[in-house]
């Protein structure tokens, strides 16, 4: 029997700086404002995609926040997008996660 295979996605093209937080080290790309709509629409998982002037709500933070400050964090093989407070509580595979937002406009 073999082992299960990981997921893994492709690199983003932009570069990646590592942060420090309270649960260990999370690497963040550093993806230019031009480039926010090409990355949104890439890794949201749902439609319609919102618009990047929409204002979201982080139910984990309890903040809300313009999809165009979101961040995309690359954990375990994949890029994860995320609310713009994602590194501020705990994470786990369901943390603040952009796509589990409620949309409040």
């Amino acid at each position: 029997m073999s082992p299960p295979r990981r997921y893994f996605e492709p690199l983003l093209p932009f570069p990646l700086r590592r942060v420090e937080t309270d649960l260990g080290p999370v690497e963040v790309y550093d993806i230019p404002e031009n480039q926010k709509g090409p990355v949104l629409e890439k890794l949201y998982p749902f439609r319609p995609i919102p618009k990047l002037e929409t204002l979201m709500e982080d139910i984990h933070a309890e903040k809300t926040f313009r999809v165009k400050e979101f961040m995309v964090t690359r954990e375990e093989g994949m890029n994860v997008l995320a609310s713009p407070y994602y590194l501020e509580g705990e994470r786990s595979s369901t943390g603040s996660r952009l796509q589990g937002k409620k949309s409040i406009d």
